[in-house]
């Protein structure tokens, strides 16, 4: 068997029909991620485009979306030919500005104004957050279609492992780099997720008549009642998709944050579906798609397999609704894992090498 130097390879090793298939249900899952992040992209980019500039390119959202999707698709596709150089350059600048939105959400908690009043934000509070800590789902909504929008953000942990043949010392690198990853990114998460739910009512009205002082029924404010009286909420952790925005700092950088960390995730999985699927097609472990693995250059790059990936993220952006894509993505990567797992765990069990 040819040595791909992949995460699957010991998958292959042991069970070789069924590690093939994990190979190819993981190369989809990334390349429809790509579409994913893509989407989230576009979404920010065309309301910002509307509210600051009045700018659309067509009379639908969802038709400028696909549009600057499909742009936005091909210049990550381009710098991804381009080899890891390129895509690794690209990866520390967006890091940079991912970590400078951070550390603005972050100073934001502390800087409170009657806008940010208006819209729920109060600034660390402990009756906030104890309230906020139980789950409150929306009608037809409960933890599992919630999860399955949330899951695709915690797949990025693996991007090292699906580029392992690049990388100088893959069994050292790997475990290291994914451990520091799932460290690094479960603090990240809990911290702007108890930032949020310490500081923001679920609803909120936008008036700060109503929201000034603070609630003191916050089951009633959780219904968009206020001051005795049922109002009309668009604004709050439940319905203001800008809340992270509001509440920092200057929000433009947010923005720019989402940006990146759109971005970032994009080109990483675009890089790593054609890694994972080559690995896949020059271990012959199915008939028809070897002419996916041939590699060029003196890397070995997977041209033809990133034309595969191509195609499968742009069908998924005319798509151009995140919430339907990302349900789609979480049943793939939890196949994979599943069954990278047991199979981790049958080899651990015969002591295989």
């Amino acid at each position: 068997m040819t040595h791909s130097h992949s995460l699957l390879h010991f998958v292959f090793t042991l069970f070789l029909p069924s590690g093939g298939a994990i190979g190819i249900v993981f190369s989809i899952a990334n390349a429809i991620a790509v579409a994913m992040y893509i989407v989230g992209f576009t979404e920010t980019l065309v309301a910002v485009l509307k509210d600051e500039a009045g700018f659309m390119l067509t009379s639908a959202a969802e038709n400028d979306m696909r549009i600057w999707g499909l742009i936005t698709l091909l210049l990550l596709f381009g710098i991804s030919m381009a080899g890891m150089a390129w895509e690794s350059k690209a990866q520390i600048v967006l890091l940079f500005l991912l970590i400078v939105a951070m550390i603005n959400l972050i100073v934001g908690t502390f800087i409170g104004n009657d806008t940010k009043t208006a819209k729920g934000f109060y600034g660390l509070n402990a009756d906030i957050a104890k309230f906020n800590l139980v789950p409150h789902f929306t009608e037809g909504e409960n933890f599992f279609t919630v999860f399955s929008v949330f899951f695709p953000a915690a797949t990025g942990i693996m991007a090292g492992a699906n580029i392992s043949g690049d990388l100088k010392d893959p069994s050292v690198s790997i475990p290291k780099g994914t451990l520091i990853a799932v460290l690094v990114s479960t603090i990240t998460y809990c911290l702007f997720a108890v930032q949020a739910g310490s500081t923001t009512l679920l609803l909120a009205t936008n008036n700060i008549t109503d929201m000034s002082p603070m609630p003191t029924d916050l089951a009633e404010a959780a219904q968009c009642v206020f001051n005795g009286e049922q109002k009309e909420c668009e604004f709050g952790l439940l319905k203001d998709y800008g809340a992270m925005a509001m509440m920092s700092g200057y929000s433009h950088i947010i923005t720019i944050g989402i940006f990146a960390a759109t971005l970032s995730s994009a080109l990483a999985s675009l890089v790593s579906a054609p890694k994972v699927f080559q690995a896949v097609c020059k271990d012959k472990l199915f008939p028809y798609i070897g002419w996916f693995g041939k590699g060029f250059g003196s890397n070995g790059e997977p041209y033809r397999a990133y034309g595969l990936a191509l195609f499968i993220a742009a069908a998924f952006v005319c798509i151009a609704e995140l919430n339907a894509i990302a349900p789609i993505i979480t049943n793939f990567f939890l196949i994979s894992y599943t069954l990278i797992n047991y199979s981790c765990f049958e080899a651990s069990l015969s002591n295989s090498p």
